[in-house]
C-alpha cells in the first residue's frame, strides 16, 4: 500500500457552503424510512491487516494502536460540482468488537456520485489520531431512498486472540534439573511468557486458570491422554511467537518452572482478529519419583500375573484390570486399587480382589511412600460394603483407620443380643429411642477355612524397606511363610493375617513390631497349638506394649497365657469360635472396651488379686454367649464409673445369679440359661437395667420383692418369654416400672390377663402368645375386655392361645394398630371398627383365613 500524507487545510477549499442545507446527518438504523428524494451513506472502518476485500483506502504516515481509540471520523467528499467534509460519530458493540470494525452514523446526501478524497480519525479528546486517503479512486453513488455502505481501511496494529492448552512433554533424565514429583492433574493455574520473534517484544500472562481434562487422542482408538485446558483468551499483536517460559501452580504453591531451554520449538502464529490455539509443553520427567512409582506398578503387575487379573470386589466393575498400554505414563498411577497422594506418589495398594498370583517381588520395596498394602482382606468374599482400602483419597486419616479397625469387630464378631428378641419387640425397642439393632452379617456356616481368593504364595524380604507402611493386610492366600522383615516395619500399626491356611508356624517376628496397634489373625485354626505361645511372645515383646486390638476368632485356641495382662493398652479382643475352657484375668489395668468370647467352652472367668477380670472404666460391651458358665460371674459392680452398653451371658448353663454388687449396664441378656428363680439381686443392688432378656429359662415365679430396687423405674424392655410363669407380681405396674415400653411373656402359663401392665401408660407393646401348661394345653382363653381404652398400647400379640368369642360390645381401638389373633381356633371377632384402617394400610391384623373374622370384606377369608 502506498502512503500519502494530507492535512485538513488542503481540503477546505473544496467545501461547497451553499449545499450544506442539503446535507443532514441521520442516526437511524437500516429499517428507518428515508426522507423523500435523498439517500444515505454509512462508512465502515476496518483494520487493513485483516481486511479480506479489495483494497479501498491507504493510510497516512501514522498508525493506530487500537481501532477502538477512534470515536469520530471526518470524511472528505467531492462531487461534480463541489467538495465538502462531514464529521460523523463511530460506534461498535464494545471495545473488543471494535477491533473487528467500526461503523459511522448515516450521512444523508442528495442523489449523485461522490468520491472519497480522504478521512481523519479523532479520539476521545478530539485530537487527530489518524489521516488516510484511498489508494485508488473510491466512488459511490447515492440514489433516492437508498443506503450505500462504504468500507475504509485504517492502518491499525493487528492483534489476535490466543487460547493456550497445556500438553505433556515427557522427557528422560536431565540430571540435577529433574523436577519434583507432582501429578499433571494438580496444575490449577499457570503463568506463561511469550516473545514476538519479529519485534522481540515479550508478554506475560499471569494466573491463567487450568482445568484438567482426560480424553482420547489421535494415536488410535482407546488411547487415553490428558491436557490442561485454559478457557481464558488473551490478546497478542499479530506475528510469530515462541513460548519463553511457564510456571505451573497448584492452589497454593509453585509446582514447576521451565524456560525455553526445555520448551524448545514451542511456537505459534497470531493473525489479526483470529483465534490461535497454542500448545504449552509441560515437562514431565521420567525420573521424577511419581513416574518411577508408575513404572514399578507395571513391574509389580507383571510379576503377579497382571494380564490375567480380573476384579471380583465391590468397589469397581467386575472383571476390571489395570491398563498400561492405552494411556500416557503419567496416568499409569490411575489404576483401580491404587491410591496416590497430592504429589502423585503411590500411597495405597489394594490388589487382593484382582486374584494376583505368585510371590510379591522385590520391587515392592521401591514404593517408599506406601502407607497401606492389602493382599486380600477378611471381607473379600463376605464384604458388608466397600473396602475402605480400595481408594485412600487423602491417605490414612484417623477416620479411615477407625473404620478399618472397627470393621471386623462390628461386622464379623460383635453380636447384638437384641437380635434374639421377637421382631415386634425389636421394633418397639428402636421406637423407644434405643440404637438401631445391628444384624450379624457373618454366620459360622458362611466362613470356610482355606477358601482362597488370591494366589499370593510369598512376600519378598524387601517389604522391610517400607518405613512408611502403616497398614498391611494378608488374607485368603496360599502363603506358607511370612518374611522376617515384617518385624522391621516400624510404622506399621495395623496387620491382618487372615485365613492363611498354609501357614505352619506362628510368625514370632510380629513381637518385634514397635507400633503394632491392631492384629487380626482370625481364621487360622491350623495354628491352634501354636497360638498360646505366640500370644505369650506378643505380650512379652515390643508389640505387647502398643497392641490395642486383637482379633483371634475361629482358631480353635484352647487356652490363653496369663501374661495377656501385660498388654496394658488392649481395648478390643475377639475370641469367638475357639475352644477356651477358662478366661484368665486381664487385670485391673487392662480396660477392655469390647470383648467377644462367644462360642467357646468357658466354664470359669478368673479375677486378679483385686477382684477384677478386667478394668471396667471403658467397657462398652462384653459377650460370653454360648459357653458353659454355671454361675453369673461376680466381676461387675453397679456403682462402677461408667454404664456399659451391653453385657451378654445368653445360652450358658447359669442356674443362679448371686451378686451383692449388681452390674452397671443398660442391656443384659441371660436368655437361654437354666434360671429357676428371678435374678432379684440385679434389682436390689441398683443395676440401671433398661433392657433385660430372661427368655428361655425355667423361672416359675416373680414376687413383688424381686423387682424392687432404686433403679427399677429405668426398665423399658423386658423379655420373660418361654419360662414357666403363671402370673406377674402386682407391683409390676406404673408405679415401679413407669417407663416400661415393651414386654414379652409368650410361652408361659398365663390363664388370666396381667392387668397390672395395663396400668403402665407408656406401655407400647404387649406380647402374650402361646400360653401352655406342662402338658401342652392352651390355658389362656379370655379376651382382655376394654383393652382398647389404653392410650399408649400400639401392639397386642395374642396369637397361639384359645380365645373364644369376643363380646359384640367390644370395639377394637384403631390405636392398637398391630393385633395378632392368629392360631386361636375358636375366636369370633368383629373388626368393623378398624376395617377402614385395615383397608388404608394403617392397621396390621395378623389372623388365619380359617378364623371367624367379621365386619371387613377387605380381608381374605375362607
Amino acid at each position: 500500500m502506498s502512503i500519502i500524507s494530507k492535512t485538513t487545510s488542503q481540503f477546505i477549499s473544496f467545501i461547497f457552503i451553499g449545499l450544506l442545507s442539503l446535507v443532514n446527518v441521520s442516526c437511524s438504523d437500516d429499517k428507518d424510512v428515508f426522507q423523500g428524494g435523498n439517500g444515505y451513506v454509512q462508512f465502515k472502518l476496518y483494520k487493513s491487516a485483516s481486511y479480506e476485500k479489495s483494497e479501498t483506502s491507504r493510510a497516512g504516515d501514522n498508525r493506530v494502536d487500537y481501532l477502538n481509540e477512534a470515536k469520530k471520523v471526518k470524511i472528505l467528499l467531492t462531487s461534480e460540482d463541489f467538495s465538502f467534509s462531514q464529521t460523523l460519530s463511530l460506534n461498535a458493540y464494545n471495545d473488543e468488537n471494535a477491533e473487528y470494525g467500526l461503523r459511522s452514523e448515516k450521512l444523508e446526501l442528495i442523489p449523485g456520485e461522490y468520491t472519497v478524497s480522504g478521512f481523519y480519525l479523532y479520539g476521545k479528546t478530539e485530537e487527530q489520531i489518524f489521516a488516510g486517503i484511498p489508494s485508488e479512486k473510491t466512488t459511490f453513488t447515492i440514489v433516492s431512498g437508498g443506503l450505500v455502505v462504504q468500507d475504509l481501511l485504517v492502518d491499525a496494529i493487528g492483534r489476535g486472540l490466543v487460547k493456550f492448552e497445556l500438553i505433556k512433554n515427557i522427557q528422560a533424565s536431565r540430571g540435577a534439573s529433574d523436577s519434583e514429583p507432582y501429578p499433571f492433574s494438580d496444575i490449577n493455574k499457570v503463568d506463561i511468557k511469550i516473545q514476538n520473534m519479529d519485534t522481540k517484544k515479550t508478554q506475560e500472562f499471569k494466573s491463567l486458570k487450568v482445568t484438567y481434562v482426560e480424553d482420547f487422542d489421535d494415536r488410535g482408538i482407546g488411547y487415553r491422554t490428558s491436557v490442561g485446558r485454559i478457557d481464558t483468551l488473551v490478546t497478542a499483536e499479530a506475528g510469530n511467537y515462541k513460548i519463553l517460559s511457564y510456571a505451573a501452580y497448584n492452589r497454593t504453591e509453585l509446582l514447576q518452572y521451565f524456560n525455553d531451554e526445555v520448551l524448545g520449538e514451542a511456537t505459534f502464529t497470531v493473525t489479526d482478529n483470529k483465534q490461535t490455539d497454542a500448545k504449552v509443553p509441560v515437562t514431565i520427567m521420567e525420573t521424577a519419583a511419581n513416574i518411577k512409582d508408575y513404572y514399578n506398578l507395571r513391574t509389580l503387575w507383571e510379576e503377579l500375573g497382571g494380564p490375567n487379573w480380573s476384579y471380583v470386589g465391590e468397589s469397581y466393575p467386575k472383571g476390571t484390570n489395570w491398563d498400561f498400554e492405552n494411556k500416557d505414563v503419567d496416568m499409569w498411577g490411575n489404576q483401580p486399587g491404587v491410591s496416590l497422594d497430592k504429589n502423585g506418589r503411590v500411597i495405597g495398594l489394594s490388589i487382593g480382589d484382582f486374584n494376583p498370583t505368585g510371590v510379591v517381588p522385590d520391587v515392592i520395596g521401591e514404593f517408599t511412600e506406601l502407607q497401606s498394602l492389602a493382599l486380600g482382606t477378611h471381607n473379600d468374599k463376605l464384604r458388608p460394603g466397600e473396602n475402605p482400602l480400595a481408594d485412600l483419597k487423602g491417605g490414612l486419616t484417623p477416620a479411615v483407620l477407625e473404620k478399618l479397625r472397627s470393621d471386623y469387630m462390628d461386622n464379623f464378631a460383635l453380636r447384638d443380643s437384641r437380635q434374639d428378641w421377637d421382631v415386634q419387640m425389636q421394633r418397639c425397642m428402636v421406637e423407644s429411642g434405643q440404637p438401631a439393632i445391628k444384624k450379624s452379617i457373618v454366620q459360622p456356616k458362611d466362613v470356610i477355612h482355606g477358601d482362597m481368593t488370591n494366589g499370593i504364595k510369598g512376600i519378598s524380604e524387601a517389604i522391610g524397606k517400607l518405613q512408611k507402611l502403616e497398614v498391611l493386610y494378608i488374607a485368603n492366600s496360599p502363603i506358607a511363610e511370612l518374611p522376617q522383615a515384617l518385624g522391621d516395619l516400624e510404622s506399621c500399626t495395623d496387620l491382618e493375617i487372615y485365613n492363611c491356611s498354609r501357614l505352619t508356624a506362628f510368625p514370632d517376628q510380629l513381637a518385634r513390631m514397635k507400633n503394632l496397634t491392631q492384629l487380626n489373625m482370625a481364621m487360622n485354626p491350623q495354628l491352634a497349638a501354636a497360638f498360646p505361645d505366640g500370644i505369650k511372645a506378643l505380650a512379652e515383646g515390643d508389640a505387647g506394649k502398643t497392641l490395642q486390638i486383637l482379633y483371634l476368632g475361629y482358631n480353635n485356641i484352647g487356652s490363653l497365657p496369663e501374661n495377656v495382662s501385660d498388654m496394658k493398652k488392649l481395648g478390643k479382643i475377639d475370641l469367638i469360635y475357639n475352644k477356651l475352657t477358662a478366661l484368665p484375668a486381664f487385670g485391673k489395668d487392662v480396660n477392655l472396651v469390647q470383648g467377644t468370647f462367644d462360642y467357646n467352652e468357658i466354664e470359669r472367668i478368673e479375677k486378679d488379686a483385686d477382684g477384677y477380670f478386667c478394668g471396667m472404666d471403658d467397657v462398652e460391651s462384653l459377650s460370653f454367649s454360648h459357653n458353659k458358665l454355671t454361675e453369673f460371674p461376680n466381676i461387675f459392680d453397679a456403682k462402677s464409673i461408667y454404664i456399659m452398653a451391653s453385657i451378654d451371658f445368653s445360652y450358658n448353663k447359669i442356674s443362679k445369679v448371686e451378686t451383692t454388687k449388681g452390674i452397671n449396664t443398660n442391656n443384659l441378656s441371660l436368655a437361654g440359661n437354666a434360671l429357676k428363680t428371678f435374678p432379684k439381686d440385679l434389682f436390689t443392688a441398683g443395676s440401671p437395667l433398661t433392657v433385660l432378656n430372661l427368655s428361655g429359662n425355667q423361672i416359675e415365679e416373680i414376687t413383688n420383692d424381686d423387682i424392687k430396687g432404686e433403679k427399677t423405674y429405668m426398665m423399658t424392655s423386658l423379655d420373660l418369654s418361654n419360662n414357666r410363669l403363671k402370673k406377674l407380681p402386682d407391683d409390676m405396674n406404673g408405679t415401679y416400672m413407669p417407663h416400661l415400653y415393651g414386654i414379652d411373656i409368650s410361652g408361659n402359663q398365663f390363664s388370666a390377663f396381667p392387668w397390672g401392665l395395663a396400668n403402665i401408660s407408656y406401655l407400647n407393646t404387649l406380647i402374650m402368645r402361646n400360653q401352655r401348661d406342662d402338658d401342652g394345653n392352651r390355658v389362656y382363653k379370655e379376651w382382655p375386655t376394654n383393652i382398647g381404652n389404653h392410650k399408649g398400647l400400639r401392639a397386642l400379640l395374642l396369637g397361639g392361645n384359645d380365645i373364644g368369642k369376643v363380646p359384640e360390645t367390644e370395639r377394637l381401638s384403631y390405636l392398637i394398630n398391630t393385633l395378632d389373633v392368629s392360631d386361636n381356633p375358636s375366636i369370633v371377632l368383629n373388626v368393623s371398627s378398624v376395617c377402614p384402617y385395615i383397608k388404608a394400610g394403617m392397621y396390621l391384623l395378623i389372623y388365619d383365613t380359617t378364623q371367624d373374622i367379621r365386619g371387613c370384606d377387605y380381608l381374605t377369608l375362607e
